[in-house]
């Protein structure tokens, strides 16, 4: 197993996620610009911190109200999953960019 120093995941357990996101055909929503002071994700050391996200759509539309009231409860999960897809989506968008940088010795 290999790892790469922009990626921390072994490049098989990256593969492999990348690979069950399309075999559960979901779609990471696009990564919200920064706005002001606020990051989406802040990397320190070698920890990627992912914050302020909300269960956003692919389409860029937000998912809105309370479980219970508004929501039943497989609404409530797929929008927790939303959420996750889209911190996903924002690690991947700031491990893109990193990717782009080398260490000189």
């Amino acid at each position: 197993m290999t790892t790469n120093p922009s990626n921390p995941l072994p490049s098989s357990a990256a593969r492999s996620a990348e690979a069950r996101l399309s075999e559960l055909k979901l779609e990471l929503p696009p990564a919200p610009k920064p706005i002001g002071v606020y990051k989406p994700v802040v990397i320190v050391g070698n920890l990627a911190f992912a914050s302020g996200h909300g269960p956003l759509r692919s389409d860029g539309t937000l998912i809105t109200g309370c479980v219970g009231a508004d929501l039943d409860l497989t609404a409530g999960k797929a929008a927790s999953r939303q959420v996750g897809l889209a911190r996903k989506g924002s690690v991947n968008s700031i491990m893109l960019f990193y990717a782009r940088f080398r260490r000189c010795q």
